[in-house]
């Protein structure tokens, strides 16, 4: 119930945008500060009858489609005139209302996003504007490193005191096996364009990490030489497996016996093998041992269900079986038994503002009624990670229950 509030609540914030903006809009995260009074727009044909002013206090963050993090602001357009008056902007032509000669419109503008806004009486062009920046920043304070950017170092040279935004998206290309990754990375600088004139945002293409270098040039005649470095790895393997091992605390329970509470030595595998950017198969095992022996191993398709808060939070569905060894000591037979107990992860990626670093909470229930069995875990880190996991298993007398602190340790990647 309280994931359908929440996401009818987004689906409602963003249906209530689109009168505005002319357009449903992702919202994304502030990651740096904007001062509306850094912008301004200039108007290309001076015209008097023209006004646009930026509106305080409305500015938000989303993601275009071409995939960088840009603020956006309400501003306020008016045009005197008795004709026909209309504005081109964002693809969209948009006729102006208004009475006594003067017509008014507030629209959501791109901050940096040099597309022109074109104003019409009737079929003549009277206006053109475009959003300018005014400062000069320090230290590259300005610049916005996306997320989707995070694991490949990604750094900016030569546009320092400027503002810049970019975002990141990676592609699979050739055959299991021998597999390599590119990426496609689109920026923007509102400020400055290429020295043939061409404007941004701009698309890159890496296949490795050589920099990439050109020249820049702003209205003013500012010339800058741009170098822009990213920590590409060209092979791209499916297969990534790991080893976890930590203390538990492991109780076992068999008919009417109870053996007390122990601290047992745990064992973990972890495999995951990706079929695309969005479904996985995942396997596990975990053993646990003193006196008594649970040994808990399973395989699941994964796929991404939903993702939201601008893609930092993914929940996916576990869909899978398990094989689960029980053995109260060597006294008792072992116990083995496939159970379908069904699950799902919440991953939340660059927690706490650190990027590349994760928290997951994950957990597995019974479908059988006869049958009691819990997993929850949860997992912080980057490559090596920490994870808290609680096990409960229960039938026919037999019970074993257990709980600890792991480390995780990535082991390969093949394929």
């Amino acid at each position: 119930m309280h994931i359908f509030i929440l996401l009818f609540s987004i689906h409602f914030v963003a249906l209530s945008a689109i009168d505005i903006s002319f357009g449903p809009v992702k919202v994304g995260e502030k990651r740096i500060k904007i001062n509306l009074n850094n912008f301004s727009f200039e108007k290309l044909k001076s015209n008097e009858n023209v006004s646009f002013k930026l509106i305080r206090g409305s500015t938000q963050w989303i993601r275009t489609k071409s995939n960088i993090l840009a603020p956006r602001a309400l501003a306020s357009l008016t045009v005197k005139s008795n004709k026909t008056t209309s504005l081109k902007y964002e693809g969209k032509n948009i006729i102006l209302q208004g009475k006594n000669g003067t017509k008014n419109i507030k629209i959501y503008v791109n901050l940096f996003d040099t597309e022109q806004i074109e104003i019409y009486e009737a079929d003549n062009l009277v206006e053109s504007l475009r959003v300018n920046s005014n400062v000069a920043l320090n230290d590259k304070k300005g610049h916005l490193i996306d997320y989707s950017c995070a694991r490949y170092g990604i750094k900016v040279e030569g546009l320092d005191d400027q503002y810049v935004s970019v975002g990141c998206r990676m592609e699979t290309i050739g055959k299991i096996g021998k597999e390599y990754q590119r990426m496609t990375m689109t920026w923007s600088t509102p400020d400055f364009h290429l020295e043939n004139g061409l404007r941004g945002p701009f698309t890159s293409v890496l296949m490795n990490s050589i920099p990439l270098k050109f020249n820049m040039i702003n209205d003013k005649g500012d010339r800058r030489k741009v170098t822009i470095k990213a920590n590409v790895k060209n092979r791209f393997h499916r297969l990534k497996t790991a080893f976890g091992f930590g203390p538990y605390s492991f109780k076992a329970v068999n008919d009417k016996q109870e053996r007390d509470t122990k601290i047992a030595p745990a064992a973990m595998i972890y495999a995951k093998w990706d079929l695309d950017s969005e479904t996985s198969f995942r396997a596990f095992d975990a053993f646990i041992y003193n006196e008594s022996l649970f040994n808990n191993g399973g395989i699941y398709f994964a796929y991404n269900l939903a993702k939201i808060f601008d893609g930092r939070l993914e929940i996916t569905p576990l869909l899978g079986a398990q094989i689960l060894s029980n053995k109260y000591d060597s006294n008792t037979g072992t116990v083995t038994r496939i159970i379908y107990p069904q699950g799902f992860e919440a991953f939340w990626k660059h927690a706490f503002g650190i990027e590349n670093y994760s928290v997951v909470y994950g957990m597995f229930l019974s479908t059988d009624s006869e049958e009691t069995y819990d997993n929850a875990w949860i997992r912080w880190g980057k490559g090596y990670f920490w994870e808290i996991n609680y096990i409960r298993w229960a039938r026919d007398g037999q019970e074993s229950s257990m709980w600890g602190l792991s480390v995780g340790i990535p082991t390969g990647q093949y394929f």
